[in-house]
């Protein structure tokens, strides 16, 4: 369903879903699904459902199996909620984003540390001021006090 119509169908299903999934389907299978988005037909006649699942790839496949052992349940609920004509029928899918999202959260955290352990390193082997490596032009000229010595022009 195109234009304004269809996206505040897709945004009234999505959070009346959400509310159905937390307060009347009590399948243990589904733990913490919360849905991610919703794409309505052109028709309005089906509605893909995106649901995210915490844990890993068995979590998805048992939650899948949990919506779609529930979907006439919920379609039933959905209808008595939403105000449309035919309510759309409804396919359930894994949405891989917000894993694939963690995924990449905790690769760039691991960069991180990784170059704060090699920065470290770096600046650990470097000569400190006013050590051996100090006897810079800048270093002798703060020595000696001669700002003519070898200073910016």
């Amino acid at each position: 369903m195109k234009g304004m119509r269809g996206e505040r169908l897709a945004e009234e299903i999505r959070r009346e879903l959400a509310d159905i999934l937390v307060s009347r389907v009590r399948d243990p299978r589904l733990g913490l699904a919360t849905v991610t988005r919703v794409e309505v037909s052109s028709d309005g006649s089906h509605a893909r459902i995106f649901v995210s699942f915490l844990g890993d790839e068995s979590a998805d496949a048992s939650g899948l199996k949990a919506l779609e052992s529930a979907a006439a349940f919920v379609r039933g609920e959905l209808g008595r909620r939403i105000e449309v004509r035919r309510v759309p029928e409804l396919a359930f899918r894994a949405d891989p984003g917000m894993r694939h999202s963690l995924r990449i959260q905790a690769e760039l955290h691991r960069l991180a540390l990784a170059r704060e352990e090699a920065g470290a390193a770096v600046i650990g082997d470097a000569p400190s001021a006013g050590g051996p490596g100090a006897d810079t032009p800048d270093a002798a000229d703060t020595a000696t006090g001669d700002p003519s010595a070898g200073g910016e022009d």
